[in-house]
């Protein structure tokens, strides 16, 4: 079979450059929140973390292309045409996510609010690269990949709703790829327990809209979440302060 009937380039093409972005974000970040424990740390961290790059920028071929195989073999959209009143509704679903993940987590551990309030105002505007690897790197891994290839691999043997089991099912590795970014924020097992479910939670929002409506709102959606936690709250505490 002609591997052009298979692979949609133009859309591989898109994502992969939109992941290495990403994921170019991610050392901008890492680096940036390094700058406080002086040159030589950062310099040591910039080396690590570009050979990570490297790694995973090799990775994400095979993840995109097995995703956007799987994806269009269970009907699922992936960069259609652009309708903006789904984006904005998409936007308005990840702030209002963002806003009710902050206030749990800022209610009901109060330390969390002093730690962000020793943070630098440089590691907010980092947050924001990390934002982007949110909305774009993750939404290809846990969704395009991870949610496709599961459902593909759940129709071929023969397992009724494969679509519904792989929505449900891959929030679960969504939400433990977000514990260690909790813990380091938060340190009771119970408030713990509580973020756990509400990624899971909101992993399963983000799969339910690539399902419905297609990837690229997943994407706007989960920046958006991201953007509050990582840029919007962090900046307003230090700002009130």
């Amino acid at each position: 079979m002609d591997i052009n009937v298979i692979v949609d380039w133009k859309r591989f093409l898109i994502l992969y450059i939109s992941s290495i972005f990403g994921l170019f974000m991610v050392l901008l970040y890492v680096v940036g929140s390094s700058l406080n424990f002086g040159f030589p740390f950062t310099v040591l961290v910039m080396a690590q973390s570009l050979g990570a790059l490297v790694g995973n920028a090799v990775l994400y071929v095979g993840a995109i292309l097995l995703g956007l195989y799987c994806s269009k073999k269970m009907g699922f959209r992936v960069l259609g045409k652009i309708n903006i009143k789904e984006v904005i509704f998409s936007m308005k679903i990840g702030l209002f996510l963002g806003v009710i993940l902050g206030a749990i987590s800022t209610i009901a551990e109060y330390s969390m609010i002093l730690n962000l309030r020793s943070m630098s105002t440089h590691l907010t505007i980092c947050g924001m690269f990390l934002s982007v690897y949110g909305g774009i790197n993750e939404e290809v891994i846990f969704r395009l990949f991870l949610m496709g290839s599961f459902a593909y691999l759940l129709s071929e043997l023969g397992i009724k709703r494969a679509v519904e089991v792989s929505l449900v099912t891959s929030p679960i590795l969504f939400a433990i790829g977000h514990t260690p970014v909790s813990m380091e924020f938060i340190s009771k097992k119970t408030i713990m327990s509580m973020l756990f479910v509400s990624n899971f939670i909101f992993g399963l929002v983000f799969g339910y809209i690539y399902w419905k409506k297609g990837l690229e709102y997943a994407m706007v959606s989960h920046f958006s979440l991201d953007f509050v936690l990582y840029v919007v709250i962090p900046l307003s505490v230090i700002l009130c302060h």
